[in-house]
């Protein structure tokens, strides 16, 4: 056994060097791509800023209409008008980010660029402004940091010009109005009532709170001035965030939105900005006023619109996009050729281990509860494998997951869709039918720029058939002998079983949506880092001393027993329950990935309780006030 996991794990760390040297080659052509991108949006500036005109090459198979005026003078503005507003704001993602005020500012915005360092590290974003009512500061800079880089974040202390025109802010009037009791009272006036009421400046959203620092991120205080205020929105959240940062260095809520908008900017505004531009409709600033804010125009018609000089560089932008759009497909392909040189050496290393764990003939592992302990090793699975599963899940042969794009490169621009396989293979077991050796399971998923994969949807391909003497792990007898849902890993396999899988309990749509969460975590963990490293995760897990309890899990009779002793009130709830040692490693599993959403779970007899005691107090105020009438008469 230990010679033959000491081969598992020699193969492992070969594959992952030959892994790690792709991944390098393909990181080491990353800065000539950078050059050539930039090369482009450098031109595609100087065209937007009326720095230069639009070449023949560029101009290529463009007509004027008319007299190449459109009928109108030339815009008094130099360039594109607006171009980095409607950039900005035609990406729909990032537009429910920004307010009505932002839009204000924004239409200022003459440049967004984002600036990559010389070694590995995340990029710094910029974007400069011409002179406007709202700050002084002539460029905001922004850089997330990056602790495996050593790389700093960047803010920038916005410099506003008063607190009126502090976009991250707005005023609240509180209190006032109220006479001796409660009103104005007799004589009482409206100046009054203003003089009572108290003006404080309030937190509000704002795309320029993306400059501000995260305050969970500098280990300390941050200076007043710098402060994200809208980072926690009361007091018991900041107590959850302190505790939930105590455990586990959980990110804010801030650091999450700046990651999004980091990877909006960079991934889809800056490739795409003329092609969100030539979207429409325009906004501009209009005459009209708000306070002393101008109001942007939403309606200002369609790029096609605009006058003749106009179009020649719009023409010409149209053509610096597809030059973009080209590169951006390069890379894709290079990419693509990376994961198909990295899936072959996944799929060989599959074969070999297969081959040394199941030798030719056997009917057992060589390594006993090999894949058992593997799956348990992550956080995500040791939520949903009972003891019941342990035993089944003890013949594993082998476990494979793999991911591949549904779309060309040509085709992938915003986010793109991701088919995943995975596969269970089981050795002959007295548990499950001879007919079931193989699980399969096929997934789509769509990631975002940035983001992680998010389940569309999914679909049972070959599910589990349980053995005519074998106890079916997925379910549990009831006090009335119905059968019912039980917590189980091969929930997983069943349509729909995520919640009983992971033992979720609440509203079923946002207990689906954690449940596709932990599924999705627990499949990125599965090709990320446990299929690479098998045997030493598995080698971990046994030097943890962690023990493979499914004594339970072979006893037909105890099983049927402890389904039927279960509460009154679990079963009302038609969730399965597991022994107390169980349930204790599954919560501490779970405290980690968030606090009990709400805290109080609402059951049949939790309403009945409090109906008793509503009914009580009832009895008890009518007592109270029959003897009050009583004593009255006397």
């Amino acid at each position: 056994m230990a010679s033959v996991l000491s081969n598992v794990i020699e193969i492992e760390s070969q594959v992952a060097e030959q892994l790690a040297s792709l991944e390098k080659q393909y990181s080491s052509s990353q800065k000539e791509h950078l050059q050539a991108r930039d090369k482009l949006f450098k031109r595609r500036q100087e065209l937007v800023s009326g720095k230069a005109t639009p070449t023949s090459e560029e101009l290529a198979g463009y007509v004027p209409a008319g007299d190449g005026s459109h009928g109108a003078a030339a815009s008094a503005k130099a360039g594109v008008p607006y171009f980095w507003l409607n950039a900005l704001c035609n990406q729909d993602t990032l537009a429910e980010e920004i307010s009505s005020r932002d839009r204000q500012a924004l239409a200022y915005c003459t440049s967004v660029k984002a600036v990559y360092p010389a070694a590995e590290g995340p990029p710094t974003i910029e974007m400069s402004f011409s002179s406007n009512p709202f700050f002084s500061s002539n460029t905001l800079r922004r850089c997330l940091g990056d602790a495996e880089s050593g790389a700093k974040a960047v803010t920038t202390d916005i410099q506003w010009k008063d607190s009126s025109h502090n976009l991250t802010i707005k005023e609240v009037r509180k209190g006032g109005g109220k006479g001796k009791k409660g009103g104005k009272g007799k004589g009482g006036s409206d100046a009054a009532a203003s003089s009572s009421s108290s003006v404080r400046l309030k937190p509000c959203p704002s795309f320029f709170r993306f400059f501000l620092p995260d305050s969970s991120s500098r280990g300390g205080k941050v200076p007043q001035h710098l402060h994200d205020p809208t980072a926690l929105q009361d007091e018991e959240e900041e107590e959850e965030e302190d505790e939930a940062e105590a455990e586990g260095g959980a990110k804010s809520a801030k650091a999450d939105r700046d990651e999004l908008l980091m990877a909006l900017l960079t991934e889809q505004v800056l490739p795409r900005a003329a092609e969100l531009y030539l979207a429409g409709p325009l906004q501009t600033l209009s005459d009209e006023e708000e306070g002393d804010f101008q109001v942007v125009h939403a309606g200002a018609g369609s790029p096609a619109d605009l006058p003749g000089p106009v179009q020649g560089l719009l023409a010409a932008l149209r053509h610096n996009q597809a030059a973009l759009d080209a590169l951006a497909a390069q890379r894709q392909q290079q990419r693509d050729g990376v994961n198909a040189q990295e899936d072959k050496l996944r799929l060989e290393l599959a074969g070999k281990r297969r081959e040394l764990l199941v030798p030719a003939g056997s009917s057992s592992t060589s390594v006993p509860r090999f894949w058992l302990r593997v799956l348990r090793s992550a956080d995500a699975a040791a939520l949903a494998i009972s003891s019941r599963d342990a035993a089944a899940l003890a013949s594993l042969a082998d476990v494979r997951f793999s991911l591949s794009s549904s779309s060309s490169a040509a085709e992938i621009v915003a986010s793109r869709e991701l088919l995943g396989k995975l596969e269970l293979e089981f050795l002959p077991n007295p548990h499950l039918a001879a007919s079931c050796s193989r699980l399969v399971k096929e997934y789509t998923f769509e990631v975002a720029p940035g983001g992680e994969p998010y389940l569309l949807h999914s679909k049972v391909a070959a599910a589990p058939a349980w053995a005519s003497a074998a106890l079916d792990p997925t379910h549990k007898p009831g006090r009335d002998g119905k059968q019912r849902p039980a917590s189980s890993f091969f929930q997983l396999f069943r349509q729909g079983g995520g919640k009983y899988a992971f033992n979720l309990a609440g509203d079923d749509k946002e207990v689906q949506a954690e449940a596709n969460e932990l599924e999705v975590e627990l499949l990125m963990e599965l090709h990320g880092r446990l299929l690479l490293r098998a045997g030493s995760a598995y080698s971990e897990a046994a030097a943890q001393g962690w023990a493979d309890d499914d004594s339970e899990a072979g006893d037909k009779a105890a099983w049927q027993a402890a389904g039927a002793a279960e509460s009154e009130e679990e079963e009302e709830e038609g969730e399965g329950s597991d022994d107390e040692g169980e349930a204790a490693h599954r919560a501490a599993a779970r405290r980690a990935k968030a606090k009990d959403k709400g805290g109080f779970k609402l059951t049949k007899a939790s309403v009945l309780i409090g109906f008793v005691v509503l009914m009580l107090l009832a009895e008890l105020f009518v007592f109270l006030d029959m003897a009050g009438l009583f004593k009255s008469k006397r």
